[in-house]
């Protein structure tokens, strides 16, 4: 417990000054100038703010290439989920990456749902991962949005077509 705050006269200007906690414990004091009165408390109301937490992306799901027969090949789909403790409403900025660049690379921001079509057609080809961040800011003050993040698996973008080597083995 923290120490006492000094004495508030004044109920409807009254401020908890006292640090972040989980419980609040107050006393009051009743007391009038008249003796035939009894002094009541008749109401306490006591407003406090929630502490906010950070979202969290559970799962971003990618195009399995194997396995998935694509109507087009260069768009892939992605999907994800998350989560947020205070169910505040979430956007989403979605960022790709290649194995050895340095930078993620923004491909969408202010996001509403959760999922996304890229169209990789100017893409080099390669191995790269989505990330997704979530945020809770349209339900938070600036100072107070938090956001989460998930990095994908590693996928294939590709624009080579599959080439077929044949060689004839000499005969004895």
């Amino acid at each position: 417990w923290s120490d006492w705050s000094d004495e508030q006269t004044d109920g409807e200007q009254a401020v908890v000054t006292a640090p972040t906690a989980r419980f609040l414990q107050y006393r009051v004091t009743l007391a009038t100038q008249d003796p035939a009165l009894t002094p009541a408390l008749r109401a306490v109301t006591v407003r406090y703010m929630t502490t906010n937490q950070a979202p969290e992306v559970n799962k971003v799901e990618v195009p399995d290439l194997n396995a998935v027969n694509l109507d087009n090949p260069k768009k892939l789909k992605f999907k994800w989920s998350a989560t947020d403790a205070n169910e505040d409403d979430l956007t989403y900025k979605v960022y790709v990456r290649k194995d050895g660049w340095d930078n993620w690379v923004r491909l969408e921001d202010d996001l509403d749902r959760t999922d996304y079509e890229w169209d990789t057609t100017t893409t080099p080809s390669g191995v790269y991962r989505l990330k997704v961040v979530a945020s809770d800011r349209k339900d938070n003050p600036e100072h107070d949005a938090l956001t989460g993040e998930r990095v994908s698996a590693p996928f294939v973008v590709s624009h080579t077509p599959p080439a077929v080597v044949v060689k004839a083995m000499g005969l004895d």
